[in-house]
């Protein structure tokens, strides 16, 4: 829309040559999520003519480029452009880590200057994203008084760190202690963890004894794990019984 506003605007002030240029430099200035977003454009034959973040692109024909899996980089966004708009996906180095990983990018074609405009977003960056809404989402649901959500990840260390916590927010990014148990001797974190990943379609629940917030004092605690598969994270919600039961008795007088 900025584009359309822009030429729309200039038209008939500028020259053809001067409103190209006008038009190019917004192209090349914008930027979004915290800099790492940008645009780029290329023409029908797949020269580049604008790339803010490799500039050694600009004026080289790259139609017949590809990835390290033999995707056309060029030539098939060009293609989804020419379509309307579309969407491909390619390995492209991330230019903060840049370490390759898959891209997804937005394509459409832009008649006035004959170009075809995209932008995209590493997968890495996606998925962060919908990571934290969930976050935003499951950190403050609350049931039967105290139940609570918490998620646990890999840490690339043979283990598992806290991805997030409702209750224990500063317990973010500790290694969980795998061989802890409870006044019962039972591993109950091993047992969340396993049991989420072995029973991957129903979770599993596990129960243990652990300190109630309130009392303070050693109570019995039921968890349900569920294993996510496309983050690799293990979503865990736990209550107190007692809270349970006090909860159903409530619930019972209202019938």
């Amino acid at each position: 829309k900025i584009l359309d506003d822009v030429y729309q605007s200039n038209k008939d002030k500028l020259s053809q040559a001067e409103l190209r240029t006008m038009l190019l430099g917004i192209i090349n200035g914008y930027r979004y999520n915290k800099d790492i977003g940008y645009f780029y454009a290329y023409n029908m034959e797949g020269i580049n003519v604008v790339h803010p973040i490799n500039k050694a692109l600009v004026g080289k024909n790259l139609m017949d480029m590809k990835d390290k899996e033999g995707n056309f980089v060029i030539k098939d966004l060009i293609q989804a452009a020419k379509n309307g708009t579309g969407v491909t996906r390619f390995i492209w180095p991330h230019p903060v880590t840049k370490q390759d990983e898959p891209k997804l990018s937005y394509n459409f074609y832009y008649e006035p200057l004959d170009l075809a405009i995209g932008t995209g977003d590493y997968a890495s960056s996606i998925k962060k994203h919908f990571q934290d809404e969930a976050i935003h989402i499951l950190e403050k649901l609350r049931y039967a008084e105290d139940g609570y959500f918490y998620a646990l990840k890999k840490n690339g260390k043979g283990g598992y760190e806290y991805a997030f916590h409702a209750i224990n927010p500063s317990w973010i990014g500790n290694e969980v202690k795998l061989d802890a148990k409870d006044s019962q001797g039972r591993p109950y974190r091993q047992q969340i963890i396993e049991g989420a990943t072995k029973n991957i379609q129903e979770g599993v629940f596990v129960t243990y004894n652990f300190a109630h917030p309130v009392t303070k004092k050693d109570a019995p605690k039921i968890a349900y794990a569920k294993y996510f598969k496309e983050w690799d994270w293990i979503i865990v919600s736990g209550v107190y019984i007692d809270t349970i039961d006090i909860h159903t008795a409530k619930q019972s007088e209202k019938i």
